[in-house]
């Protein structure tokens, strides 16, 4: 009988990262390869580089290219590297690729990814640019989503500040999408890939630095984040567009899915006909915790009309600005406001909170500490709050606190020599058996593990 090969740590770690609903479609994520498994060694980069970069592995590859991460030898930092292959072959494609870098490189702004350099040869051709470690919004709320407001907040303003700039510029993105927002190490997002961004005509320049007439008759981005603008072939659109794409990044935060899934449909002209059909701000299931403020922006920014947005990302940024210092000095006046209030009221108060954080039955890092934040506003110590939470555990009939840790205590110890052995799922699912944890959340823990040791590691 033969014997099954063993799976590499990388290909464990992107089984367990899959989403759980099949039916929905994956966010394009990072992928983790191995180097050996991959062929790193027979990746060339262009001559004038080669003995300058050292790379250390790969970020992720499309159709057309690859994402490395290497070193820069000269003075010793951490860069990204995205290489084109067969430059020659597909000159619209490489016309495309050069695009994005003349693009973003003349954005300077903290939340616009950052271009250091082009290089090329006969067989490709490369851009420099800056290596962000804290992975893409995508990967972020598979793991971690739905996201507390504040979070969603704090990384809405960075984002459209952002777009702010590249607007300033004349220059709408036009695929404003999770995949597409990066992390630095601080934790802060960053706008990135601009291959199919363009300079509008009521702009002063051409739909793009490789158009021509054609041009018009595009329609590019990625159907569950494009303006029903974008949708019409020959429409003129402006960085509207772009805010209609942030309403919807904005929605799924707070809500942990898309507003629109069209699956495996990808006619525009049919994917056009269901959005006219729908009103996004009726079909939008808002959390009941969100607050109406951020929900009034939501339902502005995803009118299917351009003329009923926000006109600008500055105006938007202004009202995202406005609802932050809202909640800063709502956190600010609770405590004095429950003043009057029995530590009893404000201790079941909590408790409220509680069952609406845990009516999917699981709470995520994020919400966590969305938890960790309402507990000192009310004045209920943690030592508290982690009483009250066990009460409501018991009476929703969910794990323990003491079982959760103890499971992921476990399985930070059983997978910390990264081979996932038949013994080890047993000795897993045992313990999940003890404790009543349901399978959703076991894959919760274990991704969170696995992650953990990979981010070690790079």
């Amino acid at each position: 009988m033969a014997v099954k090969p063993k799976s590499t740590f990388s290909q464990r770690l992107r089984d367990w990262l899959r989403l759980d609903d099949a039916s929905s479609t994956p966010q394009p994520m990072t992928e983790i390869m191995d180097i050996e498994a991959q062929g790193l060694r027979s990746i060339r980069l262009p001559e004038t580089i080669r003995d300058r970069y050292k790379v250390l592995r790969i970020l992720g590859r499309g159709s057309f290219g690859i994402v490395l991460l290497a070193r820069d030898l000269m003075i010793g930092r951490l860069i990204s590297i995205k290489l084109l292959f067969h430059r020659r072959e597909n000159q619209e494609i490489y016309q495309q690729f050069l695009q994005e870098a003349r693009i973003a490189g003349q954005i300077e702004h903290p939340n616009i990814i950052t271009i250091y350099d082009v290089h090329e040869d006969r067989r490709s051709a490369c851009i420099i640019m800056e290596y962000l470690p804290g992975g893409n919004l995508g990967t972020i709320l598979d793991l971690d989503g739905p996201l507390d407001e504040e979070s969603a907040l704090g990384y809405m303003v960075g984002i459209v500040d952002g777009l702010r700039a590249a607007h300033q510029m004349g220059v709408i993105h036009r695929d404003i999408k999770p995949p597409n927002i990066l992390f630095d190490q601080n934790g802060n997002p960053v706008i990135s890939d601009f291959g199919v961004a363009h300079l509008p005509l009521e702009s002063g320049g051409k739909l793009s630095a490789n158009s021509g007439s054609d041009e018009i008759l595009r329609v590019v981005g990625t159907p569950e984040y494009m303006a029903p603008e974008q949708m019409v072939f020959g429409a003129t659109i402006d960085g509207r567009a772009d805010l209609y794409s942030a309403g919807l990044l904005f929605y799924e935060m707070l809500a942990g899915r898309r507003l629109f899934n069209f699956g495996r449909v990808r006619n525009i002209e049919e994917i056009a006909r269901q959005v006219q059909k729908l009103n996004p701000s009726e079909i939008a299931e808002f959390p009941p915790e969100i607050s109406p403020g951020v929900r009034d922006i939501i339902v502005k920014l995803i009118d299917k009309s351009p003329a009923n947005r926000y006109p600008d990302a500055r105006s938007l940024l202004t009202a995202l600005e406005t609802e932050r210092e809202a909640m800063r000095s709502l956190a600010v006046a609770e405590p004095i406001s429950l003043n009057s209030e029995s530590a009893t009221t404000r201790q079941e108060m909590y408790q409220d909170i509680l069952r609406l954080f845990l009516v999917d039955g699981v709470i995520s890092p994020p919400e966590r500490r969305g938890l960790a934040k309402r507990a000192e506003r009310l004045g209920v110590s943690l030592d508290i709050a982690r009483d009250l939470e066990e009460e409501i555990r018991r009476e929703l009939g969910l794990p323990l606190l003491h079982g959760l840790v103890e499971y992921e205590s476990m399985a930070e110890r059983l997978l910390s020599d990264r081979d996932f052995s038949e013994s080890d799922k047993q000795a897993l699912a045992r313990l999940a058996r003890q404790f009543n944890i349901p399978a959703r959340e076991q894959r919760k823990i274990q991704d969170r593990v696995m992650l953990k040791f990979h981010m070690n590691e790079s």
